[in-house]
């Protein structure tokens, strides 16, 4: 855990992590409720204790660390509604997409920013992530299969990828996404 830790603090600046109190790791009731692995909750995250290797763990812990810092920076984050706009456009693009391909997409899940667990399910099992990536990175519409889970996990995730991938592409792909996460990288509350 030490190492992971360090990790993590080698990619995300301090400040960013006012908002973490602690860290849990172990298998908790929600997890297999939810067929989740990680959560960020009450100044804690929560990771679950069967991870591949380090690299889920940091994943984890940093995508969580994004959704910790919604609510301090959530005007910067979604006051102006352009992440919103990016998010749906972006969806509507993917909407195009899956229905051209006969998979019959429910338009009105692909107008809806929050979570819905229909589309969800839609995503992950009629579509299925191996071919939502493929289609993703075809049409460079997000940076993998679950940001386009809803728009708390488009944030989250675009969060992950910029400390941990490329941010280039990122600004490349997701221009809007891509500024917040750098006016929260440089501001310190």
């Amino acid at each position: 855990i030490k190492n992971v830790l360090d990790v993590v603090g080698s990619y995300i600046p301090s400040h960013l992590f006012r908002e973490v109190d602690s860290i849990y790791v172990g298998m908790f009731e929600d997890f297999e409720k939810k067929e989740t692995n990680a959560a960020y909750k009450n100044g804690a995250i929560y990771i679950s204790n069967e991870q591949e290797d380090e690299q889920d763990i940091i994943d984890d812990i940093i995508h969580e660390v994004a959704h910790s810092l919604e609510e301090p920076y959530g005007y910067i984050i979604y006051g102006d509604q352009k992440l919103q706009e990016e998010f749906l456009s972006k969806r509507e693009k993917l909407y195009d997409v899956l229905n051209a391909e006969d998979l019959e997409p429910d338009r009105e899940y692909f107008l809806n920013t929050e979570y819905n667990v229909k589309m969800d399910s839609y995503l992950y099992k009629t579509v299925g992530y191996d071919r939502l990536n493929f289609i993703v990175a075809t049409y460079n519409i997000f940076t993998s299969a679950y940001p386009a889970t809803s728009l708390r996990e488009y944030f989250a995730s675009g969060f992950e990828y910029y400390f941990l991938e490329d941010p280039t592409y990122l600004a490349q792909i997701c221009p809007v996404l891509f500024s917040k996460i750098e006016e929260i990288h440089h501001h310190e509350y």
